[in-house]
This record gives structure tokens, sequence and C-alpha cells, in this order.
């Protein structure tokens, strides 16, 4: 089997021919060859350019040369093509033409052919030494297959004679032969001998050949594939790894490393790549290492060895291509964090495309688990550059992009951002505008062109209005009974998101007289009284709105009735409301009459009209908040405390609480419905002074010591936008209070001996009963620019009663389909108390 494999490397007729070529080269005073074995690869670089599959080398320059009769080119190009092509089977035909070139004269007996040839040479032998040599002119005539199957102590006797005869040839044979046994310290002995011996540069080149030959047989015999082993492997024994490590290292480097390298390429390209990567390994050459892995299918590996590499231009850019593999594979798995640090390395190669900063936003997005913390800073910086490439507000990308930034931003950071990036200014608007709606911002909603708010009305053109309206109190007979009339007329617009309106008031207000013996001013009322029971008057208010982002912000300014009884104030409120995320709160400052008598909201005169005294003011605040707790439930609770004085009015303070907690209906029951709140509620109401009375140093106005109330209420408002609103509450429950027996005239020192009014005190009044309310409003829109609007309502508690009612009509220019519930005539925060 050796001989096989060695046939397949160096045929035996061709061994003959270049054997005699070197014993009759004197004779024929041509060129002389040696037999040789080269297995040198050439360079990667140079691969494309030859023959695509080992063992076939194109010939025609080796035909062209025996045609031409060039004996020496024809050997050279022989030896070329069996160094490059070390498995290729030579040809028989190529075989006999090379001996018939080699051996012009006598191709029959080469010994014979070699002593003729050299009669007078001092090495040729004599005819005893002829007889001596014939074993080995006889063992020369054999095939390389029969030569390689002598034995061993036929081998040692022919070696002894060849160093006895000392000749080249005979050297060169048994070197050749040694070889094919796989006797490679033999087969360096004879060539070593050998080189001793020759005469001719063609003869020094056979034994440069065959001391190669025996390097690549190491070589071969290393990796496992050699003559002796038909199996190839890839792998290689740690034992061989040593070896040819330290066959680079010697004398013939160069030799080894060219081998080893064509063995690598070899292998890779019959995609035997582990056997090629350990190759290529030991040669440290990059190229081959990084193809091997990719070959393999380690393409993480590859990508990992190509940024150690990352010195040339070539692997850097391998390197930015595994990176951004990476980044997209390790987003896709999940692997946010890997995909953030693989971007960050991209990055610091070279330039991220927009595709590749907004993956490394979303993956810093994804990774991170606070707005302050590294990832979340990447994800704004990665986002930002990516959009400030943006070419339209609106592109797909450009929006998604846009979003995630806004959700790393807190309000301010967004308002900055809007500023600079279209789209998120786009995006922005649109989200304004679909959290304005719900929240009734009618509005914001207008100015950020939401469709359904600009289809229903518009809001910034100039608005007249006027209406009627009317309450009644009764309770107390006589000056417990107040009526209020007042008509009024007012124009209004919007100046850059502020909307104001001013308006004219004429008010008539009605009490009626103090029953007779009733407590009135300073005394006891008589029959003949001669105060006042009422007067009209005329007033002007101002009011804006302003609505942004989650906030609202409302202020009036009054001056009513400018020649009641006691001078006017100038009285108003300020009112703002946040939209928080978890909770709605709305707070407002004031400073109003109390309005629930004659004396309270205007003052009075005595029954003589010499003295005056009232107009109760009330200076405080209140508070609302409300939360949704879960889906269609929520709870809210206000609190109010005031102030309160007046004209020869004692002072007083009180504290309102409410809570109530309810549940929205409108889903179960109909879509023409916004909402239908019910729930429970509680509420709380407490002065620190009852001055309910008439007198001096009273105010008129109902201040129980307390009045608690527990009940249910129920709230329901149709859809908005719609041609025709309307809006329903009523309330249910049980209330309890108690006025104590204070001072009937307050101001007076308590039990003054000198005044026997000081020692009076009002009657002890504690009472439990029902109380309710009932207040229906609506609009309906009559045409563009015409919209009348309405209210009734009702409400009682224990000894008391009233009744309110107003109607409205509006002119506004410009296209309307529907109306608003802001519009509503008791929804301004003027009548509500706050600016929702």
């Amino acid at each position: 089997m050796p001989s096989l494999l060695y046939c397949e490397k160096r045929p035996s007729k061709l061994f003959l021919a270049m054997l005699s070529a070197s014993m009759v080269g004197t004779m024929l005073g041509g060129a002389q060859v040696s037999a040789q074995v080269s297995t040198t690869y050439k360079e990667q670089q140079d691969r494309q350019g030859q023959v695509t599959q080992y063992g076939k080398p194109d010939v025609t320059g080796l035909w062209y040369h025996i045609n031409q009769k060039q004996t020496q080119l024809a050997n050279q190009e022989l030896g070329r093509l069996k160094s490059a092509f070390p498995q290729w089977i030579v040809p028989s035909d190529i075989e006999t033409a090379l001996y018939q070139l080699n051996n012009p004269s006598k191709p029959s007996d080469v010994v014979t052919n070699q002593a003729a040839s050299n009669p007078g040479s001092s090495k040729t032998p004599s005819k005893n030494k002829v007889a001596k040599d014939a074993p080995l002119q006889k063992f020369a005539q054999k095939t390389s297959a029969q030569r390689a199957f002598i034995s061993a102590g036929e081998f040692t006797q022919l070696s002894t004679l060849a160093n006895n005869l000392a000749r080249y040839d005979y050297h060169m044979l048994l070197g050749w032969t040694a070889l094919d046994k796989g006797l490679l310290s033999d087969a360096q002995h004879h060539f070593e001998r050998a080189e001793a011996l020759y005469e001719t540069a063609v003869q020094k080149k056979g034994v440069v050949d065959g001391k190669r030959a025996i390097v690549n047989a190491r070589i071969q015999s290393a990796l496992g594939n050699s003559a002796s082993n038909v199996n190839l492997k890839d792998s290689i024994a740690r034992e061989s790894t040593a070896q040819l490590k330290s066959m680079l290292l010697g004398a013939n480097g160069q030799q080894v490393s060219e081998t080893l390298l064509g063995e690598a390429w070899k292998r890779y390209d019959a995609e035997r790549y582990q056997g090629a990567y350990v190759l290529f390994v030991l040669l440290d050459n990059h190229e081959g290492v990084w193809l091997s892995l990719r070959g393999q299918g380690e393409n993480a590996k590859a990508g990992a060895y190509a940024c150690e590499q990352a010195s040339s231009q070539k692997f850097l850019t391998r390197c930015a291509d595994f990176l951004a593999s990476e980044q997209a594979e390790y987003y896709n798995n999940g692997q946010f964090q890997r995909s953030v640090d693989a971007g960050l390395a991209l990055r610091d190669i070279r330039r991220l495309s927009p595709d590749e900063q907004a993956l490394l936003g979303w993956s810093a997005s994804q990774a991170s688990t606070s707005l302050t913390d590294e990832n979340a800073q990447i994800a704004r910086d990665a986002f930002s550059a990516t959009l400030a490439s943006q070419r339209t507000a609106g592109e797909a990308s450009n929006i998604d992009i846009a979003n995630a930034l806004i959700g790393l931003e807190n309000a301010e950071g967004r308002a900055a951002l809007a500023k600079k990036y279209p789209s998120v200014a786009h995006i922005l608007q649109q989200q304004n505008a679909a959290s304005a709606w719900p929240r009734k911002q009618f509005i914001l909603s207008y100015n950020l062109e939401d469709a359904r708010a600009t289809t229903a009305q518009t809001k910034d053109a100039h608005t007249v209005v006027a209406g009627l309206t009317t309450r009644s109190r009764s309770g107390d007979e006589g000056l417990g009974n107040f009526d209020v009339f007042t008509s009024y007329i007012g124009v209004g617009g919007m100046v850059d998101s502020w909307q104001w309106q001013v308006a004219l008031d004429y008010q008539q207000l009605y009490s009626g007289k103090p029953v007779t013996n009733s407590w009135f001013a300073d005394g006891q009322a008589s029959d003949d009284f001669a105060g006042i029971a009422g007067f009209e008057d005329k007033g002007l208010r101002a009011e804006i709105t302003y609505q942004q982002t989650a906030f609202n912000f409302y202020a009036n300014l009054e001056y009513e009735l400018f020649d009641q009884p006691v001078d006017a104030e100038l009285t108003g409120q300020l009112s703002a409301t946040w939209f928080l995320p978890e909770v709605t709160l709305a707070t407002t400052l004031f400073h109003l009459p109390k309005t629930d008598s004659l004396l309270s909201q205007a003052g009075t005169f005595n029954s003589e009209q010499t003295e005056r005294w009232g107009y109760v003011i009330a200076d405080g605040i209140s508070v609302l908040a409300a939360h949704s707790f879960k889906p269609q439930w929520s709870v809210a609770g206000t609190l109010t405390w005031a102030s309160l004085s007046g004209d020869g009015v004692a002072d007083n303070k009180y504290l309102s609480l409410r809570t109530d907690v309810n549940y929205n209906l409108a889903p179960q029951i109909s879509t023409t419905l916004d909402y239908w709140r019910v729930g429970p509620f509680f509420s709380y109401l407490g002065y620190d002074e009852n001055l309910s009375g008439f007198t001096y140093g009273h105010g008129g106005y109902f201040s129980p010591n307390y009045m608690l109330s527990i009940g249910g209420y129920s709230e329901l408002l149709t859809m908005e936008a719609h041609r025709w609103q309307f809006k329903l509450s009523t309330s249910l429950g049980l209330s309890r209070l108690a006025e104590p027996s204070d001072p009937r005239f307050p101001l007076l020192t308590a039990n003054d001996t000198s005044n026997s009014l000081s020692s009076l005190n009002l009657p002890y009044s504690r009472s439990t009963g029902l109380s309710g309310n009932m207040m229906f409003e609506g609009q309906y829109r009559l045409s563009d620019e015409w919209i009348v609007a309405g209210y009734v309502g009702k409400a009682f508690a224990v000894e008391y009663q009233a009744f309110e009612a107003g109607i409205q009509i509006r002119w506004r220019p410009g296209k309307g389909e529907g109306v608003t519930s802001d519009e509503l005539m008791r929804s301004s925060p003027r009548l509500s108390g706050f600016a929702l």
C-alpha cells in the first residue's frame, strides 16, 4: 500500500528517466535531472488563479517543451508541477515522452547507458566495478512499486553497497526508495551522501527536492496524512502540534509554513473546516482562522476573533459587521443588555446607521429600570440621534421612536424635545388632544385640532351670550325667604388660548318684611316696618379660562350691585386644576359674598333706615382630589375652609367636608351616555358661631354648629359633541343638624347689666330629617351659530327649600355640529367652584 501512495506522488517511469539522465549527463552534454517531490502550496491570494480541483494541473506548457525538444525546460516544468500539485498522478504518455526526451540514444538499459556515456571519467566504473553495482543496476530497473516492497535486509545491503560505491545516482535511488518505504532517517542519510557527490546544478536540485520531500513526509506524518495512513484526519494530536511548531521554528521553517498553508487551504476547499482551522491557528494565519470559523458555523467565535484582530481595516469591518449582527440577534432573543453592549462596542468602531442607532435605543429602553439609570440616558441619546436625521414628522419609524423618547422624559424634557424634533411635537399634540377630550378640556382639545372638538363647535370666535336666572330660598317666615332674579348680556372670545368673557348683570333681590315681633336689627319688628325688603341694581363681571396639557386655570372678578346698602367690594375666585397620573387635584381661592339672604349678600338697613350692616364676605380655600382606583370606579373628596366677616357682623369660620365613592354605569347602559356615576356620599358642615339671625352682629346665613349628611347620589351626562346634551344630578340622604343657643347680639358683651340685650340668646335647635336635591341641565344647537341652554333645580333639607332655574342663548359664528358639556350653564367654574 505505501508503494501505491508513492506512485501517486512520483511514477516509476519518470524516476527511471530522471535517474538515467543523471547517469548519462556527461555523454550527452545536455541537462541532467533528478527525481523530485515538492508539496509547496501557493499563497491564498494566488489560489483563485489556479485550477479549481487539486491534482489536475494545466500541462500545456510541459507538452510544449517536450515537443520543442527543450529537455531542461521540460524537466523544470515537470518539477514545478509536482511541487505545486503533490497528489497529481503523472499520465503515462507524459512519462514515456519525457523518458524518450531524456534518453534519445538508447532508452533500454539505464546503467549500461550511464557506463558507456562516461568512458573517460574518473567516476566511471571499471568492468570489475560494474559487477559490484550489478545489484543496484538490477534494483534501478524495477518499478517503484517493486522497489518499495523489498525487504529491510535487502535494502540494508543495497545501502551498504551504495555507500561503498559513493555514486550520486545510487544514493538518490535509495533515498527515494527509503522515502517510499517511510524510512525517513535512511532517506535523509542517502540524500545527504548524494549532496556531497553532486556535480551539476540539476543534481543539486535533485538533492534539494529529496530533502524537501523528507520534510513534507514528516509534515504529513504529523498531520496523520502520511503515506502510512489512508484515513485523512482533521484533528492533530498534541504531540504532533508540538512537532509542527518545532519544525516551523527550524531551518526548514519556510518550507514547513508553505506546506502547512497549502494543506490548510486544501482542507478548507474540501469543507474540512475544523482541520483547516487547526492549521491556520498553528500558522497564525488570521484570514484562514476567520474563514474556517465561519465555515464551521461558529459565527460568534469568528466575529470575536475579527474584533481581536481589528488592527487591520479588513478585520475592523468584519468586527463591525459581527457586532451589528450580534446587536440585532441579542435584541430579537430578548437579551437587551447584551444588545446594548454590542451596540456601544459597534459605536466605538464606526458611526452607527440610523437603524443601528434606533436599535440601540430600543435595547437600552428595554434594559432600563428607571428614568435616571445609565440605560435610560443611552436610549435618550440614541433616539435623539435617530430623530435628528428625520425628514418628516409623520414617518412611521420616527413616530415609534419619538413615542419611546417621550416615555423616557418628564414633562419639562418633553417640552424641550417638542421644540427640537417635529415628530415629538406631532405626537405630543396628538396625545394631549386625546387626553384633553376625556378630561373635558374642550378648549385645549380644540386648540390642538382634535377632530371631535373642531367638528362640534368653533371655540375661538367671538361669542355673544344673554340669559336669565332665578333662585328662591325658603326658610323661616319673613326674612328667611330670599328671591333673586338676574338678567345679563355678555361678550367673549379667545386670545392665544385664553378664553375671556365680560358681562353686565341686572339683579332684582327681594327678601320680604320681617314678621311682626320677630327679631330684626336692634329689637323686635313692628307692624309699621319701614326698612327695605329688596332692591335692584347692576353689576359687572369678567372671567378668563386657560387650558394647557394636564392643567386648567380660571379666574373671575365681580363688582356687583353698585348701590347696595353696604358698599360693594371687588370679589372673585382663582382656581386651578392639575390632572396628575394617579389623581386629579383642584383648588380654588375665593373672596365671595354669602348669598343666603339679602342681609348676607348685600346688607340691609334697620327699620328706620338709619343703620346698615351685613354684606358677609367669605375668604377661603377649597380643595378637591379624585382618584380612579379601578376601571369605572373612583373616589373623591372635597374640603372647604373659610373665614367670614361683614359690616357690623361678628367674625366666623366654617369647615366643610365631603367624600364619595362612585361607579360608572354608562358602559353597561347605553352608548349615548358619557357617564352615569352612582354611589354613596358623606358630608360634614360646621361653623364656629351660629350667626343665622337678622339682628346686629348676625349675618343672616345658615351656620349650624354641625350638619352631618349621609346618603347616595347619581350624576348622568349624555355624550359630547351631539346636537343636544343634558345632565341630571340627584342626591338623597339623611341629615342631622344642631344650631346652638348663641347670643342674639354677639357684638355686645355677654351679660352686660347695663344692656339687657346682652343676655338674649337664639333658641337651641337640633333636628334630623331627609335632605336632597335634583338638578337638570341641557343645551341644544339650533344652527351653526345659535345654541340655547337652560337648567332647573330643586333642593330641600330640614326646614329649608330652594329652587333655581335659568335660560341662556348664545351666538357664535362658524361651523358647528354639536355641543360640549363645558358650556352647560352650571358648568362654569364661577358656579361649580372648580376649574373642571
